[in-house]
């Protein structure tokens, strides 16, 4: 496929303006050459605005790039294209693009892409394709985890494999003794729920689920 058709691929539902182009088919057609670039293996970080770089930090120019040569060019079209006063913090003039493509893998992507021109000049401030988004939502779900208090990742893995025993809160400011055990600690795979539930009634205060090591124990609190 021709540039030409790309183009017109891109700008179809932007519409024509008799006076010159409209600044979001001017925003386009960067974008185009920009995706070009990428296609054609370049990762200078001159292909990215310094200030979105220093902004948002997770990723380079050259990742930014390197993702976007991932999809495949001509399967390209835009869905929308919004002017922006200000992005975050930072004002001035922006174009969000969003991109539906096909990536080389033959998956669907959407790459959003925010340009910002100063002047005459454009230059991409920011971009995530559907490939990103994946790894970013990864790897907050896996510091989210990393993050969790132990008993609470026990309890989550006790509740996830008995959804009744939701009915007793994580014990987080009770610790297993002699006076709050009500039975010896079970493991996982020997618990019965109905059971801990005949313990619970005989607790005269708040019931509640610690860990001693690997192996569950029912608590109970008492004033």
């Amino acid at each position: 496929m021709r540039r030409s058709q790309i183009f017109l691929l891109l700008v179809g539902l932007l519409g024509a303006c008799d006076s010159g182009p409209a600044p979001e088919q001017l925003a386009v057609s960067y974008l185009l050459t920009w995706f070009e670039q990428a296609e054609q293996g370049m990762r200078d970080d001159e292909l990215c605005h310094g200030l979105g770089l220093l902004k948002h930090p997770t990723y380079t120019c050259a990742d930014y790039l390197q993702s976007a040569a991932n999809i495949t060019l001509s399967s390209r079209g835009v869905a929308a294209v919004t002017p922006m006063d200000c992005y975050q913090d930072i004002c001035g003039t922006f174009f969000q693009i969003e991109v539906d493509g096909v990536d080389k893998a033959g998956n669907e992507s959407r790459e959003i892409v925010l340009i910002k021109q100063d002047a005459d000049t454009m230059r991409v401030y920011w971009y995530r394709s559907e490939e990103m988004l994946q790894d970013l939502r990864r790897a907050e779900e896996i510091q989210r985890e990393a993050d969790k208090d132990p008993v609470q990742v026990a309890y989550d893995e006790l509740t996830n494999q008995y959804p009744t025993l939701y009915a007793y809160p994580p014990c987080i400011d009770v610790r297993p003794s002699s006076n709050t055990l009500l039975a010896p600690p079970i493991a996982l795979q020997d618990i019965n729920p109905a059971e801990l539930d005949l313990l619970a009634d005989e607790c005269s205060g708040t019931v509640c689920i610690g860990t001693v090591g690997r192996k569950y124990a029912l608590l109970c609190k008492t004033d």
